[in-house]
């Protein structure tokens, strides 16, 4: 960054990037005169916006659920589960880590069927017994 930036537009900048409105984040970063368009100012600065950026990125990756965290969970629920006799639970349990692992595979088929009229397949099936010679053998 280039320019050099203060404690102020640090702080304000962390506020925003945990989710609080521009004018809270001001007010609380200690811009006590108009915080509204002490607020609307500050994003409009570089630096600031990159602040802002940065710490939301680190936030994001502090709240973000590994995968290895959330199969140990799940592998912890089912344990328990199976422990209490909820063989129901710990079988949920086990195949939605299976789904989290992506062991399975959803697959989805999209089947039409265009119906024909009563008439159209009589006529149809009239056709194919005039042509079948063992049909029409009576």
């Amino acid at each position: 960054m280039g320019k050099q930036v203060s404690v102020k537009e640090r702080l304000f900048a962390r506020y925003v990037a945990e989710g609080r409105t521009q004018a809270e984040s001001a007010r609380m970063a200690g811009y006590t005169s108009n915080p509204d368009k002490k607020g609307s100012e500050l994003v409009k600065k570089a630096e600031v916006v990159d602040l802002i950026n940065q710490r939301g990125a680190e936030l994001a990756e502090d709240r973000a659920v590994s995968l290895r965290e959330h199969l140990d969970t799940l592998a912890a629920l089912r344990d328990d589960a199976r422990d209490a006799g909820q063989y129901s639970s710990a079988i949920q349990a086990e195949h939605h880590r299976g789904k989290a692992s992506r062991l399975y595979i959803e697959q989805q088929a999209v089947v039409r069927a265009d119906a024909d009229s009563p008439s159209v397949i009589l006529e149809r099936l009239n056709g194919l017994l005039s042509r079948d010679p063992v049909a029409t053998q009576d």
